[in-house]
């Protein structure tokens, strides 16, 4: 069968979106034993069509390594370049014979538009890893992001002001849109939608700002690798920053703004999870 030809995923990095995943992506793969997806974000979960997905998973499967090939394994990338433009990238790893591999992939937007039953019934043994970073710097990365497509001409994307594009996700959210950008940031809502299907100690969860140095990457990595049941890696001369964005914006009112509105969930989150924003 397909399914035994490849190796099968051993986790999965599901979010959150703008919160660094690509980076954290980018990061496990320089490990010895760790084998990237050819895509690395497929989003085969990030439908809301069980059909869409039960037909794609064939696909799926092809886009991680075959368990006798030895070679280079290929993976396809796109980079924010310092003048914010994307770009298509690759990098390859070499596959040797005699090193026992896993593999995983990083689609952010499954942390908050997947079924995590229909994970877990394809994948009853995956861990996840979810990567969160404070939610009104993630809103508003967001927000950068969705300016960038207005710009490059992208259909469906209007420039707008910070401003204007909070209140258009309040009033989204006040009539009871659960799936906006805004509600994106509202984390502990969507780990206990997890967490009713996947035990706590098959789900790791980290801070995007634990990425910031090569120092505090370090430490987060080797607990996930921990959790990966994975050797620690020194990977420090190798190090370094992906998709960085270079201007930043003020905004101190409309900071304000998001902070009030994720204040609340923030506190939940820290009760339950020990996670403070």
């Amino acid at each position: 069968m397909l399914y035994n030809k490849h190796i099968k995923p051993s986790f999965m990095i599901i979010g959150g979106v703008k919160c660094g995943t690509s980076s954290l992506y980018r990061y496990l793969n320089k490990h010895p034993n760790i084998l990237p997806c050819k895509t690395k974000e497929p989003g085969v979960f990030t439908t809301r069509n069980i059909l869409k997905t039960i037909y794609k998973l064939p696909w799926y499967f092809k886009l991680f390594p075959k368990k006798e090939y030895e070679g280079w394994v290929k993976a396809d990338w796109i980079t924010l370049t310092s003048d914010e433009q994307f770009e298509n990238t690759s990098f390859k790893k070499k596959k040797e014979a005699g090193i026992n591999y896993i593999t995983g992939e990083a689609s952010a937007a499954t942390f908050v538009k997947a079924y995590p039953w229909l994970v877990k019934k394809i994948f009853p043994n995956i861990k996840l890893i979810v990567l969160l970073r404070n939610p009104t710097e993630r809103f508003i990365s967001h927000y950068k992001m969705r300016i960038r497509f207005a710009n490059e001409g992208r259909k469906n994307y209007q420039q707008i002001s910070l401003n204007e594009y909070i209140t258009d996700q309040l009033n989204e959210f006040n009539k009871g849109s659960q799936k906006n950008v805004l509600s994106q940031g509202i984390y502990v809502a969507h780990l206990n939608r997890w967490l009713k299907y996947f035990p706590k100690n098959v789900v790791h969860l980290c801070e995007t700002k634990a990425l910031d140095n090569s120092i505090s990457a370090q430490i987060e990595l080797n607990k996930i690798f921990y959790f990966l049941c994975l050797e620690d890696f020194d990977f420090n001369s190798k190090w370094n920053k992906y998709n960085v964005s270079k201007k930043e914006i003020e905004a101190i009112d409309e900071k304000r703004r998001l902070d009030e509105f994720y204040s609340p969930y923030n506190v939940k989150l820290y009760n339950q999870f020990g996670i403070k924003f």
